[in-house]
């Protein structure tokens, strides 16, 4: 594909902007109207699946439907002689906010609110015209130079949009849609969305604004997965002692986990957050409270047979399995006055009739039965979770997906020989 490709007559390809998963950005000039423009055309190894084309000319119908200052601006989209989806939008000049954070570590938070509150504005057009954007991240927002202001903002990729209330289902059963770093719990696990994925998205890049990390971070896209679901992120000020109570307050009421306990809308969330500059905390949820915070817990490597990077778990309190009884010790010890009152119908039942009681594990079984039935369970869980991931996302390798599974397999065996065990110390 070369400099000089003209497409439909009208727009001239030049230099690669940026790529992403279903389209590659040229500079590009209209010769019609002699104006430079950036050309989105969609990549050669996604143009021959009719859903990702489909997705494809759905975000440039979308995102033209929209008319903000603060969202990119298609100028037109069509279908090559070649039958490739494209679409024409404004051309802009500056970097994106995920750039930008990388530079700078963190932003201050004059900046930091002076940027969500135009990504608040903006989002409550689409949200209002009922479209969620559904993969809000640093990286599809650009930070556009306009005279002495370098931070106006411009939002793009809508190529995950969802239209409320209708419209095509283009995304397969069970298929994650957006980035995991951003991701409200309700959208991992498949739950009918609304406009507060987006408040949860922009709590998440808070926080990267004001920390210079996201939320989460993990080595692997199983653990953030499981995070998001589970456990409560630490608050910007114990990152950053140094952020106001008020923009504390409103980075944590964005990423609860329950959408009820959020801002409701985004022009809510706005008027937060010029509220917080003057130093104004706002009212509390009316929602659920957040999740407590988790304490501080025990962590064990485990390596896997593979040369992917370790599986970090986290230890949970369980409960002990009952120790089996030593063979040294008479059950005659006991004083003889104590008479036991059944406890159970099983206990008070005739001999005859109890229940039969599970044999002592083979040794075998006890080797193997090395790991808590909590660990067991999340070995088996991250390897899945990791497996679908892969091969919706990254079309894994033959090892990679062999070695997940044979993870899952070796974490079901665990937790299956520690159940063993327990239940033959149980009787």
């Amino acid at each position: 594909m070369g400099d000089a490709r003209v497409l439909v007559g009208r727009y001239q390809l030049g230099e690669v902007l940026g790529q992403g998963g279903m389209g590659v950005v040229h500079r590009g000039v209209d010769l019609r109207l002699e104006r430079p423009v950036a050309v989105k055309l969609v990549r050669p190894d996604v143009a021959e699946g009719g859903t990702q084309k489909e997705r494809f000319l759905r975000e440039a119908k979308r995102t033209a439907q929209l008319r903000h200052p603060g969202i990119v601006e298609v100028y037109d989209f069509g279908q090559t002689e070649k039958g490739e989806a494209f679409f024409v939008m404004e051309l802009l000049d500056g970097e994106s906010l995920s750039s930008r954070v990388r530079r700078e570590g963190r932003l201050p938070e004059s900046l930091a609110v002076h940027i969500a509150t135009q990504i608040c504005a903006a989002l409550a057009v689409a949200h209002d015209a009922g479209i969620v954007h559904r993969d809000l991240k640093p990286a599809n927002v650009l930070l556009v130079r306009s005279g002495a202001d370098d931070a106006r903002v411009k939002i793009v990729d809508f190529g995950v949009a969802k239209k409320l209330g209708g419209g095509t289902q283009l995304t397969e059963s069970g298929m994650l849609v957006g980035t995991v770093d951003y991701m409200a719990p309700e959208q991992i696990r498949g739950d009918e969305i609304d406009g507060r994925v987006d408040v949860y998205a922009l709590g998440a890049m808070l926080t990267a604004m004001l920390t210079g990390r996201p939320p989460f971070e993990a080595d692997n896209v199983a653990t953030i997965v499981h995070n998001h679901l589970s456990v409560t992120p630490r608050s910007v000020r114990e990152r950053v002692p140094g952020i106001s109570p008020a923009l504390e307050a409103i980075v944590g009421r964005c990423l609860f986990k329950d959408p009820a306990s959020r801002f409701a809308t985004m022009s809510e969330l706005e008027a937060a957050l010029v509220g917080a500059l003057e130093g104004k905390v706002p009212a509390a949820a009316p929602g659920r409270a957040p999740l407590p915070a988790r304490p501080p817990s025990s962590e064990r490597e485990i390596e896997l047979d593979d040369d992917g990077p370790n599986v970090r778990l986290e230890l949970e309190e369980v409960e002990r399995p009952l120790a089996r009884p030593h063979p040294s010790r008479s059950a005659t010890t006991a004083p003889a006055a104590l008479a036991l009152e059944p406890t159970s119908p099983a206990l008070a039942a005739p001999a005859e009739h109890r229940p039969r009681r599970a044999a002592p594990a083979p040794a075998w079984i006890e080797r193997l039965a090395v790991l808590p039935i909590a660990v067991s369970k999340r070995i088996v869980g991250y390897a899945l979770v990791a497996l679908v991931i892969a091969r919706v996302f990254f079309r894994p390798s033959a090892v990679v997906t062999v070695t997940l599974v044979a993870a899952a397999a070796l974490g079901g065996a665990l937790l299956w020989a520690r159940h063993r065990v327990e239940r033959g110390a149980r009787g």
